[in-house]
């Protein structure tokens, strides 16, 4: 009898051990789905927000500042303090790092697909970004059934990572910004001339890591642009760093597009809980600055690139959270599953 009731409790602690842990596990997942659920239903309001002053700013982004000399500031072996003219800290960068936007407010004659007009594209290479953008329009009304598409050309370079980003890179030490700049749109663009009539826009900065990034645009024609497009791709970097370029149209809305592709989708992908990284470092809050900051009237107006933003993050919703996804096919993407 001792045996038995011995050999019971035993059982008994073994199925109360077994409870436990499945209890513990089904209320582990159940908290999971409900941050993923969270996460994932308000992720547009916890990565872009816009201001009451009408500014979107992302989350977590890097610290902004600004140099009085955007262009002779030279790399040390140390912490070098910069001063910012907005706020007069000062940032301490170890490591500097500069990239250059490229862009074009010439409107295309080229359609998408031989029958949309095309309001911008992203041209894609494998190591930092490039962003040409293609005619500037103010779109003061936008009807959701029908928008027109305003000619914008973004630049952008693929890295050997598979991470988008702008042309560029890190600055050596005792090099200027500008000299790092030249060196490498020569090394990765094969571009064996110096730049003319930069403009400094902004810098960005990583306390932690001691990295501050630097952010210049130029605006070019739209030929002069497709010329460095073909020097950029007969650059012997090709397929080592930079594997090729893309074009990519920022806005696809007409009447027969569901309104999936192009710059709404490129959003989605950029801030997806459920996706891997697309874009290096703080490449978005540069393309923000870029597309919404740089130019008068702005290459894309707030209303458009709200628009934009509101259908990413219908994609969303319909893709990735868990409360309204489908079950998508093995390979599918944001892309071409919903249209």
């Amino acid at each position: 009898m001792r045996g038995r009731f011995k050999l019971e409790t035993n059982t008994l602690h073994k199925l109360r051990y077994f409870l436990c842990f499945a209890a513990g596990f089904l209320f582990a997942v159940g908290v999971l789905l409900r941050n993923r659920a969270n996460s994932c239903s308000d992720v547009c309001n916890q990565v872009i927000r816009r201001t009451e002053e009408g500014k979107y700013l992302l989350g977590p982004q890097y610290r902004i500042f600004k140099l009085a000399d955007g262009f002779q500031i030279r790399a040390t072996a140390h912490p070098n303090p910069l001063e910012d003219i907005f706020t007069e800290a000062t940032i301490f960068c170890r490591y500097h790092a500069v990239q250059v936007a490229f862009f074009t407010q010439e409107k295309r004659p080229k359609k998408l697909y031989g029958k949309y007009p095309i309001s911008g594209t992203i041209m894609v290479s494998i190591v930092h970004q490039t962003l040409c953008n293609e005619d500037l329009r103010s779109l003061s009304v936008l009807d959701h059934r029908c928008l027109r598409r305003f000619g914008q050309d973004w630049w952008l370079q693929m890295r050997h990572d598979a991470l988008v980003g702008l042309p560029g890179g890190g600055v050596r030490v005792n090099e200027t910004l500008m000299q790092g700049l030249q060196r490498e749109l020569r090394e990765e663009i094969g571009l064996d001339h110096p730049l003319t009539t930069l403009n400094y826009q902004l810098s960005y900065s990583n306390p932690r890591m001691e990295y501050c990034g630097h952010l210049y645009t130029k605006e070019m024609s739209w030929m002069e642009l497709q010329d460095l497009m073909l020097i950029a791709t007969a650059s012997s970097d090709i397929g080592v760093e930079n594997q090729g370029y893309y074009f990519l149209p920022t806005i696809n809305e007409v009447d027969d597009d569901p309104g999936y592709a192009g710059f709404p989708t490129f959003l989605a992908q950029a801030i997806s809980p459920a996706s891997p990284p697309t874009l290096v470092g703080n490449t978005l809050q540069q393309l923000l600055h870029v597309l919404i900051e740089v130019t008068q009237p702005p290459i894309l107006s707030q209303d458009h690139f709200q628009t934009s933003l509101d259908k990413a993050c219908e994609l969303l919703r319909l893709s990735v959270c868990p409360s309204s996804a489908e079950n998508i096919p093995t390979g599918a993407t944001l892309s071409n599953f919903y249209q």
